[in-house]
């Protein structure tokens, strides 16, 4: 994503945000970095927005890079599969969530593969997992087309469970944030914005913020965690540091 466009999307979680919170209120500037978004009016307010990853985009469990392996192990196998004269009939993948970290994506190509050719036996729609469980453990649910196509897919169409709100995340993300505060341009009142954006697997999360959690938010004044589509939000409960 280019700058430019990462600024227009700060700038349409902030403007739902506002929508939906009331404030703050003021002449918007939204061409700067640290803070991403400056409203200037009698009490200048200065907004840091940062998405909401359930696991960092950087960890093997995230569901950046779990989709990434899992999209280049059905490659692999559908080129494999290609390869000899096989029917071309279209095959749908449901995998097991997390896959192992030490699984590699020639492995899961492998489980593919397997599961496709021993799916031919079988007339097609749904297969039952009693035909590949020993050839695939790491695929929980398959369909390959009942008609053969000149183009068939083969697709991933794995679905990411909504996990629990996890306060230790978001404690993560504000601890980030906070070590860049001391070059953030001065303003009255440093806000974060943390968004979860519902059209995001890697983000989705219920938003229920635990009884007894506290949150540290290590100089930023507000901490708002705002959800998009159901436009709901949340300040969590919160000390100084």
């Amino acid at each position: 994503m280019t700058r430019a466009a990462q600024k227009a999307r700060e700038r349409q979680f902030f403007d739902q945000f506002q929508a939906k919170f009331g404030g703050p209120i003021g002449n918007v500037d939204d061409s700067g970095e640290r803070p991403d978004i400056v409203v200037s009016g009698a009490h200048t307010v200065g907004i840091e927005v940062t998405e909401l990853h359930v696991v960092a985009g950087s960890g093997p469990a995230s569901w950046q890079r779990q989709g990434a392996r899992r999209a280049e192990a059905i490659a692999l196998a559908r080129s494999q599969y290609e390869a000899f004269t096989a029917p071309r009939f279209e095959f749908h993948f449901d995998f097991r969530r997390p896959l192992p970290p030490e699984l590699s994506i020639k492995e899961l190509a492998a489980q593919c593969l397997g599961a496709a050719r021993a799916s031919l036996s079988m007339q097609g729609g749904v297969i039952s997992p009693l035909v590949f469980e020993d050839i695939a453990p790491d695929l929980f649910w398959m369909y390959r087309s009942p008609e053969e196509y000149d183009d068939p897919r083969w697709e991933d169409l794995t679905v990411h469970s909504v996990p629990r709100f996890d306060p230790d995340r978001l404690q993560e993300v504000v601890e980030g944030k906070a070590k860049k505060l001391p070059a953030y341009r001065r303003c009255h009142e440093q806000w974060l914005l943390v968004v979860i954006d519902f059209w995001d697997g890697g983000q989705d999360q219920q938003l229920d913020w635990p009884p007894s959690a506290i949150l540290r938010r290590h100089g930023f004044d507000r901490v708002f965690v705002f959800k998009t589509w159901h436009a709901a939000w949340i300040e969590p409960p919160s000390v100084p540091n």
